[in-house]
């Protein structure tokens, strides 16, 4: 119904807008190798994208997750560049459907 589209399309914005910055201190654990912040913040990333549908991301931030859970991120930055691409895929694809949902109503 339509009180799932709204849950749906605030889900959708918050993950917009508080991806870039979890991103940010995502890189800033990897960097300090704090494996313990980078399993939170992926296992974080990983719950938000699944409810909105961006399977990919999702998949990225569980094998990041599970890296971190393994103490085994010395060589993730690879993952984070993944993770990053992903997310400006997903970000240009739901500001169209964002733009797209607020036309109709």
């Amino acid at each position: 119904g339509d009180g799932d589209d709204c849950l749906l399309l605030e889900l959708v914005e918050m993950f917009l807008r508080d991806g870039p910055e979890r991103i940010l201190t995502l890189r800033a654990a990897l960097a300090a190798q704090d494996a313990n912040a980078v399993q939170m913040i992926s296992h974080a990333l990983k719950g938000s994208s699944r409810n909105i549908g961006a399977a990919k991301f999702a998949d990225y931030c569980q094998t990041l997750e599970a890296a971190a859970k393994a103490d085994n991120i010395a060589n993730a930055g690879g993952i984070a560049d993944a993770i990053e691409a992903e997310f400006a895929k997903v970000h240009s694809t739901f500001q169209e459907f964002l733009s797209t949902e607020g036309k109709t109503t």
